[in-house]
């Protein structure tokens, strides 16, 4: 574990145990692709008039209000504004790509089930990115970032960050689990009045090769609590820098180095 600070004031609350040493239900089509459609109270628009080619493609639509599935092959620019919820089911991320939700309605929920997948690629990433306000992110998924491609690879190569959490107030992360990062998990940025609960991280296959695989890094935030969450990893459970009134507290962390708090030159973290 390491320490390193310039600040003189630190309020976070950390109270950690450090040890050292399930989009779219299957329906007719079974082309993969990503897909964004209602629930079942909602049907798509069409015009009466006009008789669709049975090998025509429909692209998907949504209304606001409604639920959107998100499963197959996941499509660079899917949008997901209109939708008050997203279900991220099994879904399959192609190498280079950002699965984007960055966009998302206030007050809506995004649910990660089954198991989705991000292809290898030398990039920086992100794997995943949320903005939003009032979120609900959550669920008993897993994300595979299908880290043993990288480490293999050594540190030299450039590796992509997970979960970019950029400009997300007044939310809630909680239940899913981020396996077999290829570098970073969470970046944290700009968030305030957010909490990050019941989430599990775990690296365990990459123990003894896999390097860099921070929990979380913390740059100025406010108000951001990370509580009962389980980390197994090969680098810092937390790295916080500009960030201030940051609760850290009651999270599990297993084989990385700990906590670093600040950095020579940084600025304040309380």
């Amino acid at each position: 574990m390491k320490f390193f600070t310039t600040a003189l004031a630190v309020f976070a609350l950390v109270a950690t145990t450090t040890n050292a040493s399930p989009m779219l239900r299957e329906g007719k089509s079974k082309t993969p692709a990503s897909v964004v459609e209602a629930d079942d109270d909602y049907t798509q628009q069409q015009v009466p008039t006009q008789q669709q080619s049975p090998t025509q493609q429909q692209s998907p639509s949504t209304k606001a209000g409604r639920g959107c599935h998100l499963t197959g092959a996941y499509k660079k620019g899917t949008d997901i504004s209109k939708c008050s919820s997203i279900v991220v089911d099994s879904l399959t991320v192609p190498a280079g790509v950002t699965l984007d939700l960055s966009l998302a309605k206030t007050g809506a929920t995004i649910e990660f089930v089954g198991t989705t997948t991000f292809g290898p690629q030398k990039w920086e990433g992100p794997l995943v990115r949320v903005s939003g306000s009032d979120l609900t992110v959550k669920g008993s998924g897993i994300l595979d970032g299908q880290g043993s491609w990288y480490w293999k690879q050594g540190q030299s190569i450039t590796r992509p960050l997970f979960f970019k959490l950029q400009n997300v107030i007044g939310s809630t992360v909680s239940g899913f689990t981020i396996k077999n990062m290829p570098f970073r998990t969470f970046s944290i940025v700009t968030s305030k009045h957010t909490t990050i609960s019941g989430v599990t991280i775990d690296n365990r296959a990459g123990n003894g090769i896999a390097k860099n695989t921070d929990g979380f890094d913390l740059t100025k935030n406010d108000h951001v609590t990370i509580t009962g969450n389980k980390i197994y990893n090969q680098d810092d459970c937390l790295a916080m820098q500009s960030s201030t009134n940051t609760i850290f507290s009651n999270n599990y962390c297993c084989g990385g180095h700990g906590i670093s708090i600040g950095s020579l030159g940084g600025n304040a973290v309380d």
